[in-house]
């Protein structure tokens, strides 16, 4: 501060320093009327609610919706200056005056150049506060496996069609690209690689494994984390590359940085993702969404969001191989009809259990886990 001009342009000059993806927030004593923020790189994301005299500033759109839908998208990947690599990432300055509104946001980018905001820059949520209802369930996660079912099925509702007697996987050119679908068909991608880090990474093994069971020409498949994705196998040409990322939040760190490392070599991208508006989705070629893209996961432990996954990725693999051509149209129908039964399978699973009674002498223990929250 001592040499600086201001909060701000200490702050900018402070976080220009720092290596990374990183995604801060300051409030300092010194002018109590303003919340700082900066947002570098593409494994965090930012977003400021417009709520009624106020901002509510989140990860993601989620944290505002309580609040507000409208809300504007910090970009920590944008250039200022196209010619100046420095320059990359974004500050804002809220101020208590004009709370609220688009006037009470300074936005810049790194090297301090200002950047104007306009109408066109605030996006309306997807979601509302119905998505993220606990409803009669004691925890989130007794909620979330019991609709499971219900995920499952809305995944695989109105992608599965009837052809002359076999079952098809009919995906929109937003899920799967024409493009893609060309460059598959004429040979020009060779390589597939599924990624996602911690549960995704296993529903993108599931993936992977079906995808090969169903192509039976030469087709390079391999699933693998993100991390190991962009640490180990990047190359400078992937045009030849097929990449499929799945994560449950659209945050995910190491998969959208592998993402944005493989785009600029010439990869393409598919993703498959639970929420609607988050960072990855606006950065695939396509995107599958599980359930109806606002089937919100709330606990830690992956339930519903897993196995939506998993349905995703049957769903990909079977339109990937039709696409490749010269693939069993019969091991594409059995896979298909078996999806199918499964939501009913299941929610006769989960009546038994309810019904049946706890075992003698059981422990029940209750987790009461603390959430802290602040407006700026």
């Amino acid at each position: 501060m001592a040499t600086t001009a201001s909060l701000s342009d200490a702050f900018r000059e402070t976080v220009a320093k720092f290596e990374g993806s990183v995604a801060i927030a300051v409030a300092s004593a010194n002018e109590p009327d303003k919340l700082l923020l900066a947002l570098h790189g593409s494994g965090q994301g930012l977003s400021i609610g417009l709520a009624e005299d106020r901002f509510i500033v989140a990860s993601e759109p989620y944290g505002v919706v309580e609040e507000t839908l409208k809300y504007v998208r910090m970009d920590g990947e944008a250039l200022g200056d196209p010619n100046n690599p420095s320059s990359r990432g974004q500050v804002a300055t809220l101020s208590v005056a004009n709370a609220g509104e688009l006037e009470g946001i300074i936005l810049q980018s790194y090297d301090g150049s200002k950047i104007a905001l306009g109408v066109s820059d605030i996006y309306t949520a997807e979601i509302t506060t119905r998505d993220i209802n606990r409803g009669e369930h004691k925890h989130f996660l007794s909620k979330e496996i019991a609709e499971a079912p219900q995920s499952f099925r809305k995944t695989l509702r109105g992608r599965i069609v009837e052809k002359n007697g076999l079952l098809v996987a009919e995906l929109s050119e937003a899920v799967l690209p024409k493009s893609v679908r060309d460059r598959l068909a004429s040979g020009a991608i060779t390589k597939v690689r599924v990624i996602g880090q911690g549960t995704a990474a296993i529903a993108g093994q599931a993936l992977a494994r079906l995808l090969k069971q169903l192509v039976d020409i030469h087709l390079n498949i391999e699933a693998l984390p993100a991390s190991e994705l962009s640490g180990f196998e990047l190359t400078l040409d992937m045009s030849d590359t097929l990449v499929v990322a799945i994560s449950q939040s659209g945050t995910t760190t190491d998969t959208n940085r592998t993402v944005d490392l493989a785009r600029a070599r010439g990869a393409s991208v598919l993703a498959i993702v639970n929420r609607r508006g988050t960072e990855l989705s606006v950065k695939a070629d396509g995107v599958m969404y599980t359930s109806d893209g606002r089937d919100v996961e709330m606990s830690v432990a992956s339930t519903k969001a897993f196995y939506s996954q998993v349905a995703a990725g049957a769903l990909y693999a079977c339109a990937l191989s039709s696409a490749v051509g010269k693939s069993s149209d019969k091991a594409r129908h059995e896979l298909l009809a078996g999806l199918r039964t499964i939501p009913t399978r299941w929610l006769k699973f989960l009546r038994r259990v309810r019904q049946s009674p706890p075992p003698p002498n059981s422990l029940h223990l209750r987790v009461v886990i603390g959430q802290w929250s602040a407006m700026g």
